[in-house]
């Protein structure tokens, strides 16, 4: 059984960062929250992020595709979170960035969360995936093949534009 409590502090001292620890720190910090083969769900397919993953491997890939289209990472406006049982936590937010194109980006989603050992297991993402996908169309032209072949979206999906940011 998971000690929620510290789960959810653990997850709301990552998020809340006050932006004082340089990135590589705060992504590892972010990844320690993760279990090896966690299993990764996102709806939508032409988007970085978008499908079904399993592994931390493909958490890094989602994490630096987000660093190739997203100027900085999201600042969290509004959070809210609830325990659900003794393995889940569901967490709404809001979130405001700029795309690397410098539009700036407002978002907003669920998030169900699912411990086993006190890491996370499952990562379960809902979101707008379709304003998503249009902000970040032409987001294969910045990542990385090697990177982008984890990707569950990589080869999935029509790329309209290859001008990240633009609608």
């Amino acid at each position: 059984m998971a000690d929620m409590k510290s789960n959810l502090e653990r997850v709301r001292s990552v998020l809340g960062g006050d932006g004082e620890l340089p990135d590589e720190e705060m992504r590892a910090r972010f990844l320690e929250l993760y279990a090896e083969d966690v299993k990764l769900r996102w709806q939508g397919a032409d988007w970085p992020w978008g499908g079904d993953m399993r592994g931390r491997d493909r958490l890094i890939a989602c994490m630096h595709a987000t660093s190739k289209v997203l100027a900085g990472p999201p600042e969290f406006r509004q959070s809210r979170f609830w325990i659900l049982d003794d393995e889940w936590l569901l967490w709404w937010w809001s979130s405001r960035t700029t795309t690397t194109h410098g539009e700036r980006f407002d978002n907003s989603g669920l998030t169900l969360l699912r411990f086993r050992d006190d890491k996370i297991c499952e990562h379960w993402e809902y979101t707008d995936t379709e304003r998503t996908a249009r902000m970040f169309r032409g987001w294969r032209t910045l990542v990385d093949p090697e990177v982008g072949s984890l990707l569950a979206s990589w080869n999935d999906g029509q790329e309209r534009d290859s001008t990240p940011g633009r609608r």
